[in-house]
């Protein structure tokens, strides 16, 4: 997961990534149910167990309650993102 952040092309991507969450919202429940309703989408239609989506999304709530999760929740494409992988 660290290898990433020390990529050379973090630096640019963070500088992004910061300039884009001041025009960003907030991750609020609305976006949480939305987010929850795709990934059982994609389940459906890859015909895996709906189970996937319930533990996928503990673990999502979890990690967005860690420091280097909470700044998921400030910007919508982090969170999309992070609920994605």
């Amino acid at each position: 997961i660290k290898d990433y952040r020390t990529h050379p092309r973090s630096k640019s991507s963070s500088t992004t990534s910061s300039t884009s969450t001041s025009t960003s919202k907030p991750v609020d429940a609305e976006c949480r149910i939305k987010m929850c309703e795709w990934c059982f989408q994609v389940v459906d239609f890859c015909k895996f167990r709906r189970e996937t989506v319930t533990i996928g999304m503990s673990f999502l709530d979890r990690y967005v309650t860690t420091p280097t999760g909470r700044s998921a929740l400030q910007n919508r494409k982090e969170y999309q993102l992070a609920a994605m992988t």
